[in-house]
C-alpha cells in the first residue's frame, strides 16, 4: 500500500493505492493551487497509460482547500475523455436534501467570494456529476461501512443531524483574528500547550466533514478530514474503543492540518498509533500548531513520528530539550509517497 499526500497547499489531497501491483486507487480531496492540481493531472495521465482507475473520490467537505482541486479536475477536458474515476462521495446538493427530507437553504445569492466555504463550488460540481457517468453518493453517514476492492471503509462522521444542520444553513468562515506565529508558539512548553483548555471551535462545514477508518489486509489507516474530536470520540465509543480498549491504526491524517481546535487529549487517549500526517504547509493562523502537536506526543506511549507534505523547520517549534525528552521525529513526505509495508517495518 502507497500513500501519496500531495502538496495541497493548505488543504488536503490524498491518494492511497492498494491491492497486488498497487493498482487500486482512492482519491482523498484535491486540496487546491496550480502545484497540487498538476500532480493530480500527472497521476491520472500515468494510470489511464496502465488502463487503472480511481475506483473512489472521497470529497471530505466543500471547503474550499478540498473541493478545488476536485473541481478543476472536473472541468478539465483530457479528464473528460479518460473517464478515469468511477465513484465518489459527496454529501452535498440537491439529492441528499432529498434523502435527509431538508428543504434547501432559502438563499438565493452566494455568500462573498472571500469565504473559505466552497458553496458556489459545490453547486457546480453538483452539475459536473450529473453530466458524468460518475457513480456519486450523497449522504455518507456515521455508522455507514463500504467494501472497495478487499478494502473496507467504516465512516465515522457526518452524522446525520450534523448533515441536516448544514444543509438547512448558509454560514460564513471567518479569519481567524488572533493569529500566532509558530515562533510566538514556540515559546510555551510542550507540557503547558498539552494541558490548555480544549475549545474545539469548528464551522459547520468542517463538523460535516467525511471521516473513516480505511483497514485492507494488515493495515489501518485513520482519515480525520476536518473532522471535529468531539464527533470523532463519540463515534469511537460508539464502536467499542475507550482509553482502555484502543484503536489500533498504523498511521493517522491529523484533522484539519493539525489546528489546535481538532485534536483533544482525549481523542488521542483512544487511539494506540505512533505514525501521524500533517497536511498543510506553514500558515499565519496556527497550523500546523504546536498545542495540537502537543496533545499527540504527549498522549501516545513511545515514540511519535510524524510525516509532513511540506518542508517545516520544526526545529523553530520545539527546542532540543523537547526532541531529547519526547524524541519525536519529523520526516518530510517524498513525491511519491510512502510505502505502508515500509514505516511498519520501522515500528
Amino acid at each position: 500500500m502507497r500513500i501519496r499526500v500531495l502538496k495541497a497547499n493548505v488543504g488536503d489531497s490524498i491518494i492511497i493505492s492498494y491491492g497486488k501491483e498497487n493498482n487500486i486507487h482512492i482519491l482523498i480531496d484535491g486540496g487546491t493551487g496550480h502545484e497540487c492540481f498538476k500532480s493530480l493531472k500527472d497521476f491520472m495521465k500515468k494510470i489511464h497509460e496502465k488502463e487503472q482507475k480511481i475506483k473512489l473520490v472521497v470529497l471530505t467537505h466543500i471547503d474550499n482547500d478540498h473541493i478545488n482541486g476536485i473541481l478543476q479536475i472536473m472541468k478539465d477536458e483530457s479528464f473528460k475523455k479518460q473517464k478515469i474515476v468511477e465513484n465518489m462521495f459527496f454529501n452535498y446538493g440537491k439529492l441528499l436534501n432529498d434523502q435527509l427530507k431538508v428543504s434547501s437553504k432559502k438563499i438565493i445569492c452566494i455568500p462573498n467570494q472571500d469565504t473559505k466555504i466552497g458553496y458556489k463550488e459545490g453547486m457546480e460540481l453538483e452539475v459536473l456529476l450529473n453530466e458524468s457517468e460518475i457513480r456519486h453518493n450523497w449522504c455518507i453517514k456515521e455508522g455507514d461501512t463500504y467494501q472497495i476492492e478487499g478494502a473496507k471503509m467504516t465512516i465515522l462522521s457526518p452524522d446525520i443531524d450534523t448533515l441536516k444542520r448544514f444543509q438547512t444553513h448558509w454560514e460564513r468562515e471567518e479569519e481567524n483574528t488572533t493569529k500566532v506565529s509558530a515562533n510566538q508558539e514556540a515559546y510555551e512548553a510542550i507540557e503547558v500547550l498539552s494541558k490548555k483548555k480544549f475549545e474545539g471551535k469548528n464551522s459547520l462545514a468542517n463538523q460535516s466533514s467525511i471521516s473513516f477508518i480505511f483497514d485492507y489486509e494488515n493495515y489501518r489507516l485513520l482519515l480525520l478530514g476536518d473532522a471535529t474530536a468531539r464527533k470523532l470520540e463519540q463515534a469511537l465509543q460508539k464502536l467499542g474503543y475507550s482509553e482502555t480498549n484502543k484503536l489500533k491504526v498504523d498511521c493517522c491524517k491529523i484533522s484539519h492540518h493539525a489546528s489546535s481546535n481538532n485534536t483533544s487529549n482525549e481523542l488521542i487517549k483512544m487511539l494506540d498509533c505512533n505514525n501521524y500526517i500533517i497536511s498543510t504547509c506553514m500558515t499565519g493562523n496556527k497550523r500546523p500548531s504546536k498545542e495540537c502537536l502537543s496533545r499527540i506526543i504527549t498522549n501516545t506511549e513511545g515514540k511519535v513520528v510524524f510525516y509532513s507534505n511540506y518542508e517545516i523547520n520544526f526545529n523553530k517549534m520545539f527546542t532540543n530539550d523537547e526532541f531529547d525528552k519526547y524524541g519525536m521525529q519529523f520526516i518530510t513526505i517524498e513525491k511519491d509517497g510512502f510505502v505502508m509495508e515500509e514505516l511498519c517495518k520501522k515500528q
